[in-house]
């Protein structure tokens, strides 16, 4: 392959790499029954103590994590630093894009994001739970 060549490909690669870490959903976020400014879901749809909901005036989905036996909470999957798309960890979140983190109530413990990410309350009604968006909760 000649130099020329070799440039091209790698650019192209690496450009495919950085569009997919701050845009590249790797989650499908499950649809949500809204009612008023409350997403419904279903409590059965948690895998493994997660589940990643689409918000509906929000490019990036949510995700509700359980804390405990009866805690829930939901954060929005955009961080705060550059608006990159966040990646849902045991930990908590970590963005792909710059390396900030963040703990699964959106405080964030790395920067370079100063700022936590958006939460709101959970609300777990039996078999469904929640998620109040007028009500943002602070960390």
């Amino acid at each position: 392959m000649k130099r020329r060549e070799f440039l091209k490909a790698s650019s192209v690669a690496s450009a495919s790499g950085a569009l997919a870490a701050c845009g590249g959903r790797t989650i499908k976020p499950q649809s949500a029954v809204q009612r008023g400014a409350s997403l419904i879901v279903e409590k059965s749809k948690l895998k493994n103590g997660q589940l990643y909901i689409a918000h509906p005036s929000e490019r990036f989905p949510i995700s509700i994590m359980q804390l405990d036996q009866d805690r829930y909470w939901a954060n929005l999957m955009q961080c705060s630093h550059q608006k990159c798309e966040t990646q849902a960890s045991d930990e908590g979140y970590i963005c792909p894009c710059h390396g900030a983190r963040y703990d699964k109530q959106g405080k964030v413990n790395k920067g370079p994001a100063t700022v936590d990410l958006p939460s709101y309350q959970v609300l777990d009604k039996g078999e469904h739970l929640w998620v109040e968006l007028n009500e943002p909760v602070s960390n």
